[in-house]
């Protein structure tokens, strides 16, 4: 019944003769060990081959020889019959030996061939081998070489030996057994489906009989599957529901492409159970075991009866067979003489890139969404993604078929279960455990009336189906697909007013688990009568933003359902005075908003509303805002790539029209973020998700061909050019995408087109930056056609009068000037093109101060710009090129008058008077003294004076202008620099005071001291007493609440210098003392002052104990490290010496000090490890109370901060702290034991709540 004939080899075509042949040699070498790479086939028979369609090298002796006598040897696979003559024209075509004959022969090879047609008796065949030596009478080697002749009744003697290869080949002869087959697709010598087996390292096998139902990868479940078949006489059962990848599993055993040591698929046989077979698979299991032939016996859908009775047969003594039943019935199964694997769901990005693999059209989007309907099961994803073809949902499984092998299996129809199954899928999940007369469970159930108890029963029996899983307490009714498509039934059976009653008796989280269903419900025409109730004035949605979170979560998840009439709704109320809160950037739920309007905006109808309605969300914003802004969500919808939106490429050109037309200064300036947007070239990102609910969604329109985005950023650039006349700096917009744009080929015409129209209405600065930017940057990999081209377009724009020169060099560009500089770049030297850039602005001062008109009119642009890139030596050039400077300082003075305060820049004052000291002192000295009573010029004294030195003169200049009150103490500021480096310490420190007499000098006048200190701080400097004693003055009077005025780190120069020594103790002692109180108050917080009290600690260390650690020691006030720092503490930093030292004075009280300041675990730049601190060892070992000392065992164990668990935090830190069990000291020891029992309650009640959130399914 089962065994191949002669008669069955000759109906085999030549190419699946060859295959044969390969197979048999790879299934002989392979049951002695050698590798599969062993065995090569060649193509067709009558191909320039070399003379052999199949070759065998193995690298080691054959311990077995029988078929495949020797490690070299090559068949000669022929169709034909092959007499003598038939023999001597294939080995010595034209007469001559085949040079790959000789090669066998030298290696002491065999050289074989084999006929199909061929049925030779004892005779003929020894006829025929005496053919073959005749062929090698002149080879040298010939008597080293082996030879043979295989007719077809030898090679069906060899394929009986493989029950798969007899499968394979009745099935290629049209003789197969009904429902019997080989295992999977041979190609040539190698069994291959038509995809990659696709796989991860997340653990999705079970088995079942280990201890503790081991869970396994699914690479570690085949490399167990495959050693377990390897024996004979093995049984093992593949469980689990229909879809999830079973067969394909059991495919992937006999699959050298996947792991390692695969099963030999030639002896397997397979058949699936869902169809008729014949034999039997107890008839096929017997005959196999009869013949005492080692095979693989595999039975897809094998109802537990069957199984039973084939592990029976194959497990008897006798047997070389070993079983793979596969099925899908989940129920508990616990078959005898059986090893039982339960294959679990796949994970979601596996499915992902299965769908990628088997559907590439469709989009990344909607398979990230198939794959978490499907939940793992890789049957309804293809379902889900057939059915997306052809326009439908992505959220329900049409076919019923599926539904029933999955939700009902072997089990007999139950329409109270399948109830009671609609009922909880209304539900994204649920509390599965609370059975009390107000858990969800008792809610759920009074749908119908049904007890809690009976809706328990029923949630048990789902889940060992395994279309109830679990997660801790929660249950969810999985796959989402079967999900969707009960509770759209339970939706159709409820009346609206009774579903609408059950709603509002629910809790919160049961209502947005509700709603979260509904909104994959948007093919219902019951979920979309609820969503439309809900939506009512009189419904539960019919305020919006009275709703607050919760609202607002509901109503994103029930979006989907109908979008149109949310967007509606959320217009309208927008519209009225309650939208200005939702609208404003501090709103906290702004960001929600904004997100869901960009997602209703997908569609083409709704877009320009969207993008209108976002646009106030971003003119609303002051400019610059990035805090809570809208401003990137707005402009991703007019990107060419990851928009979100299906609007075409016009729709999105018309909003920007639409909004650069408005009478509204911040639609305008939405409308300049659009145009952006649109010129935008890569780095492409999205802050937005793509996923709405179970419709399909990708993400966004996008370019099919070049042309669409040669069109796109053409019609763009076109559009700067229509919009200029009313979006100012649409001109500028272009030029900053210019460079990136000529990258573009297709786009050179329109830039040059659009670069000769912005010339003519006025010069385009910006645009001859950004070509010139192109050009330095990508100019070198240029075609010389276009490097021409673009400097072509160089040429034309570059500025031409002196006025556009000036705006060019002086206010454009970048700061280091590489963009203005002619040449290609600097060697990498970034001074160069900076050097030359100044040079270049120095020339146009120079030219300026020789040209009045365009002087004038230059000015008032300049000095309230706020791109001031080469004012100061632009200012320099017009005090070389003045012809009088008295004259020439006046005019600028003028000018510099006529801006508003607040817009005021005299840095192009500060180069001019640099200049101006260089060619006349005396100039300067009257200029500056002139300023003083000059009420425009006076606040800016301090900059001026700082530019040719802030001396004697310069000191007592500043010192009258502060006398006069014409100077404020944020005037000083920009002298808080290098400039006072040189300044003479006596008359510094009369300054210093003066400006501390003003308010908010306090501060200034410290950094103003600490940058004189910095400028010559080497070690040993003997600094002048009069500095040191103002410095201690400033100090004593600092205001610690400034927090935004207060420079920390140039306190630290000052306190470690003026607190130093014996003289500097009381000061320290008094910043001490404000500073603690400062601390304690919440008025300062540590991490603004953490360099001063650096400082301190190291400049006076016992003052600073005392004073933060000793003198407070009240109630409430001593676990200030502990309250107030989330980084290191100062007292970290302290040699243990000198902390020993210090609490030895008075060690009962000091040690315990100590021990809530240093931390028991090593701590480093705010980051903490689960290592003890040596320091704190030390003074433990040291304190002579220790169980004072280690004190709270919260405060000593709970971290200042961390990532992930907790409970795992303290698992390591209780593991550290047990090493005190062995301390010789008894209160160590006792103050272990007392925290233990505490420490295990808090470690569990931290994994109970960590379980809580992993094990929600929401």
């Amino acid at each position: 019944m089962f065994e191949i004939t002669g008669t069955d080899i000759a109906n085999l075509s030549d190419g699946d003769l060859r295959t044969l042949v390969a197979r048999l040699a790879l299934s002989e070498l392979r049951a002695q060990g050698c590798p599969l790479s062993s065995v090569t086939a060649g193509g067709n028979q009558d191909a320039a081959d070399g003379g052999l369609d199949v070759r065998v090298e193995c690298p080691s002796a054959i311990v077995k020889p029988d078929f495949v006598p020797r490690a070299i040897t090559g068949f000669q696979v022929k169709k034909p019959n092959m007499s003598a003559s038939a023999i001597r024209n294939e080995m010595r075509p034209n007469g001559v030996l085949r040079h790959v004959i000789g090669e066998l022969a030298a290696a002491s090879g065999s050289y074989i061939i084999v006929s199909a047609q061929g049925s030779v008796a004892d005779k003929p065949l020894a006829d025929r081998r005496q053919a073959i030596r005749e062929q090698l009478r002149d080879l040298i080697d010939a008597q080293k070489l082996h030879t043979d002749f295989y007719d077809r009744d030898r090679l069906a003697t060899w394929v009986n030996e493989f029950p798969g290869i007899v499968a394979w080949v009745r099935l290629r002869i049209g003789m197969s057994l009904a429902g019997w087959s080989s295992i999977g697709n041979w190609v040539g010598t190698t069994v291959a489906e038509s995809g990659i087996y696709l796989f991860d390292d997340k653990a999705c096998l079970t088995d079942e009989r280990s201890r503790e139902r081991l869970q396994l990868t699914i690479g570690e479940g085949i490399a167990k599957l495959r050693v377990a078949l390897h024996a004979p006489g093995q049984c093992i059962r593949l469980v689990g529901l229909s879809g999830l990848g079973k067969t394909r599993l059991v495919q992937a055993l006999f699959e050298s492409q996947v792991g390692v040591d695969p099963l030999d698929p030639s002896l397997a046989v397979y058949t699936d159970y869902s169809v008729e077979t014949d034999p039997t698979a107890r008839d096929m299991a017997r005959l196999l075991v009869m013949r005492g032939q080692r095979s693989i016996l595999v039975v897809d859908n094998c109802n537990p009866a069957t199984h039973s009775e084939l592990a029976r047969i194959c497990s008897d003594s006798t047997s070389c067979v070993s079983l793979l039943t596969i099925e899908y019935d989940v129920g508990e199964d616990e078959p005898e003489r059986t090893e039982v694997f339960r294959l679990q769901s796949a994970s979601t990005e596996l499915v992902s890139q299965w769908l990628k693999q088997s559907f590439p059209n469709i989009s990344q989007v909607d398979r990230n969404t198939i794959a978490d309907f499907s939940d793992g099961n890789f049957r309804v994803a293809r379902a889900i993604a057939d059915t997306l073809r052809k326009g439908e949902t992505l959220g329900k499984l049409k076919s019923r078929d599926l539904f029933e092998r999955i939700f009902q299996q072997r089990n007999a129809p139950d329409q109270t279960l399948l109830f009671a199954a609609e009922d909880l899928s209304l539900f994204y999940s649920l509390n599965g455990e609370d059975t009390s007369s107000d858990g969800e469970l008792a809610k759920i159930g009074s749908i119908r009336s049904v007890s809690t108890n009976d809706m328990f029963t029923a949630l048990v029996r789902l889940g060992r189906r395994g279309v109830a899983q679990s997660r801790g307490r929660w249950r969810a009714i999985l796959p989402h697909a079967i999900a969707n498509s009960l509770a759209t039934s339970a939706l159709e059976r409820i009346p609206p007013q009774e579903l609408d009653r059950f709603c509002t008796s629910l809790t919160s989280r049961m209502q947005k688990s509700l709603s979260r269903r509904l909104g994959f419900l948007h093919d219902s025409t019951e979920a979309q009568s609820t969503v439309a109730r809900w939506l009512c004035v009189d419904g539960p949605l019919g305020d919006l933003f009275s709703q607050g979170k919760q609202g607002l979560e509901i109503l994103t998840n029930i979006a989907p359902v109908a979008p149109d009439a949310v967007f509606a709704k959320i217009e309208r109320e927008l519209n009225s005075a309650k939208g200005e809160p939702v609208l404003a950037p501090n709103s906290t739920d702004r960001w929600q908003w904004v997100r869901l309007i960009k997602m209703l905006g997908y569609d083409p109808q709704v877009f320009e509303r969207a993008a209108m309605l976002l646009a106030r969300f971003v003119a609303i914003e002051s400019e610059g805002n990035k805090s809570n802004s809208a401003r990137d969500t707005f402009a991703e919808l007019f990107h060419l790539h990851l928009s979100g939106t299906q609007a075409l490429p016009g729709q999105r050109y018309d909003a920007v029209r639409r909004l650069a037309m408005s009478i509204d200064r911040e639609q305008r300036r939405c409308a300049s973020i659009a145009l952006d947007a649109l010129l935008k070239t890569g780095h492409f990102t999205s802050s937005s998700t793509f996923e709405f609910g179970a419709r399909p969604r990708d993400w966004g329109w996008c370019p099919k061909v070049n042309k669409d985005v040669w069109d796109w950023y053409k019609a763009a650039i076109a559009l700067v050019v229509e919009l200029s006349p009313v979006i100012d700096d649409a001109p500028k917009i272009l030029a900053h995408r210019v460079r990136e744009l000529w990258a573009i080929d297709a786009c050179h015409e329109m830039l040059e087109n659009t670069a000769v129209a912005l010339a003519k209405e006025k010069p385009w600065i910006e645009g001859w930056l950004g070509f010139r930017a192109a050009l330095r940057f990508e100019g070198k990999a240029m075609r010389p056609a276009v490097r021409v081209r673009l400097e072509t377009i160089i040429q034309r724009l570059k500025p031409s009068d002196l006025l556009h020169q000036a705006r060019a060099i002086v206010l454009s560009g970048a700061n280091n000037g590489w963009d203005i500089v002619d040449g290609d770049p600097d060697d990498d030297d970034v001074m160069k093109p900076w050097l030359k850039a100044s040079l270049m602005a120095k020339e146009v001062g120079r030219f300026l101060g020789q040209d009045s008109e365009t002087r004038k009119r230059f000015l008032v642009e300049l000095i309230p710009a706020s791109n001031q890139q080469r004012a100061f030596e632009c200012g320099e050039g017009l005090a070389e090129g003045a012809a009088d400077l008295l004259q020439m300082w006046h005019e600028i003075v003028g000018e510099f008058a006529q801006i508003a305060p607040n817009m005021r820049n005299a840095t192009v004052l500060g180069g001019f008077i640099y200049q101006a000291h260089q060619r006349d002192a005396t100039f300067t000295l009257r200029a500056l003294e002139s300023a003083i009573d000059d009420r425009n010029l006076a606040p800016s004294l301090p900059y001026l004076q700082a530019r040719v030195g802030i001396d004697k003169a310069g000191i007592d200049r500043l010192r009258r202008a502060i006398g006069k009150g014409v100077l404020r103490a944020v005037d000083l500021n920009s002298i808080a620099n290098g400039a006072v480096g040189d300044s003479p310490p006596e008359e510094l420190s009369s300054l210093l005071l003066d400006i501390a007499q003003l308010s908010d000098g306090v501060e200034i006048a410290l950094d103003i001291l600490h940058m004189h200190f910095f400028r010559d701080r080497e070690a040993g400097q003997q600094w002048n007493h009069s500095l040191i004693e103002t410095g201690r003055n400033l100090l004593r009077r600092t205001d610690f609440s400034k927090k935004g005025q207060l420079r920390d780190y140039g306190m630290h120069t000052v306190v470690s210098i003026c607190c130093a020594g014996i003289e500097g103790e009381d000061t320290a002692r008094d910043v001490c003392d404000h500073l603690s109180a400062a601390i304690k108050s919440y008025q300062a917080s540590p991490y603004d002052v953490n360099y001063v009290l650096e400082g301190l600690f190291k400049t006076q260390t016992f003052i600073a104990l005392d004073e933060f650690l000793l003198h407070g020691v009240t109630a409430g006030t001593t676990n200030l490290f502990e309250m107030h720092f989330s980084f290191d503490t100062p007292v970290e930093k302290i040699d243990p010496v000198l902390l020993n030292k210090w609490a030895n004075f008075d060690p009962t009280l000091r040690y315990p000090l100590l021990g809530q300041a240093i931390p028991m675990f090593k701590r480093k730049h705010g980051e903490e490890s689960d290592d003890f601190d040596p320091v704190f060892l030390e003074l433990l070992e040291a304190a002579p109370d220790k169980h004072a000392f280690l004190g709270d065992y919260w405060t000593r164990l709970h971290p200042r901060s961390w990532m992930g668990s907790l409970a795992n935090v303290l698992i390591q830190r209780r593991s550290q702290v047990l090493r005190f069990q062995v301390s010789p000291h008894a209160e160590v020891r006792h103050w272990i034991a007392g925290l233990l029992p505490d420490l295990d309650l808090w470690i569990e009640n931290e994994q109970v709540r960590d379980r809580d959130k992993e094990e929600s399914f929401e």
